[in-house]
């Protein structure tokens, strides 16, 4: 377990980087639009941790609470993120539990997203799956729209009954904005990002806590895109407030959430969002990167990116990667 820790101390994940490439304007999609009357859909991902709080008479949960993370949201309120059951049915071939579900998920400055779920649960293999349509909110989800498709796995208590799941979702949902007239514009994101760990800082422990895995809850960011420059790295960094451990068939795999933000030098940021996978036998790092807004030109921009070809460096502690996706600028008329 000593080679685990000594392997994570310096990996965290984070990011955003672009090369010197952007889609030629004829491929660029620009789009015009009153945002009192349209709305555009973008990628969602989120990882939840489902709880139970009661149960009915025949063992199936009634209502409960969640935790996690979901793009555009951040770490969720858990003790304002609930779900409540509307219905609930056990077939025999397969063994099979269907389940509806009314969901609120909360944001950290409280701001609601509504969503009914449809769920099934094998109960020969534990697995789950199933799918969330967003049925708005309030604050910025009051006109929320989309759906997306989740898979994961329950896990039971000493009569059987289904104790809490683990949920992983991958969709689209709508972003509405003000009455203004805007005019959209995407370009193709690719680049190379190091991250340098600020060791001096705390530190974060990785669930579940008996491994002892320990990551730096925070450090530098280093790299440059098209659209943006250099970054400046004294004030380009990340923090993590997540980190999970789990063993795989191909190793301990560390999964890491952190909030990033990217300042020019022009002083305009892009604030992302990070979910990352780091191997820790063999070093190699994966994820996606959700663009969340920015300041300046980057004002309400959105996006996503692949995180592709992630080291780590356990000589300096750097973990380094290419990126490939998007960002759509939103141009504003005046």
């Amino acid at each position: 377990m000593k080679r685990i820790i000594f392997l994570l101390i310096g990996i965290f994940i984070l990011s955003f980087g672009c090369s010197d490439e952007i889609l030629d304007t004829n491929s660029a999609l620009e789009t015009a639009n009153l945002k009192s009357a349209n709305t555009k859909m973008i990628p969602t991902k989120g990882e939840v941790f489902i709880s139970v709080d009661e149960y009915n008479a025949q063992g199936f949960g009634q209502n409960g609470k969640m935790s996690g993370y979901f793009s555009h949201m951040g770490k969720l309120d858990e003790t304002k993120s609930t779900w409540v059951n509307l219905s609930h049915d056990f077939s025999q071939y397969p063994p099979m539990i269907t389940i509806i579900n009314d969901v609120v998920f909360c944001a950290a400055n409280g701001d609601l997203l509504y969503a009914s779920y449809t769920g099934h649960t094998d109960v020969t293999t534990s697995e789950v799956f199933g799918i969330a349509v967003f049925e708005g909110g309030t604050g910025r989800f009051i006109n929320a729209s989309g759906q997306t498709s989740v898979d994961g796995y329950a896990w039971y208590d000493e009569f059987g009954r289904v104790e809490g799941m683990y949920l992983a979702g991958e969709g689209e949902i709508s972003n509405v904005g003000s009455a203004k007239s805007e005019k959209l514009k995407t370009f193709q994101v690719r680049g190379h990002v190091e991250a340098i760990p600020n060791l001096s800082n705390p530190t974060i422990t990785c669930i579940p806590a008996e491994y002892d895995v320990i990551l730096p809850g925070s450090g530098w960011v280093n790299g440059h895109k098209n659209i943006f420059g250099k970054f400046v790295q004294d004030e380009s960094f990340f923090e993590r407030d997540l980190c999970e451990l789990n063993m795989t068939p191909e190793g301990p795999v560390v999964y890491s959430h952190a909030n990033v933000e990217l300042t020019s030098s022009d002083g305009d940021k892009i604030f992302v969002e990070s979910h990352s996978w780091v191997n820790a036998v063999t070093g190699d790092v994966s994820g996606y990167n959700v663009i969340k807004d920015g300041t300046g030109r980057f004002k309400d921009a959105y996006g996503e990116s692949d995180i592709i070809n992630g080291t780590f460096d356990p000589e300096t502690g750097i973990t380094s990667w290419d990126e490939d996706g998007y960002i759509t600028l939103v141009l504003k008329e005046k």
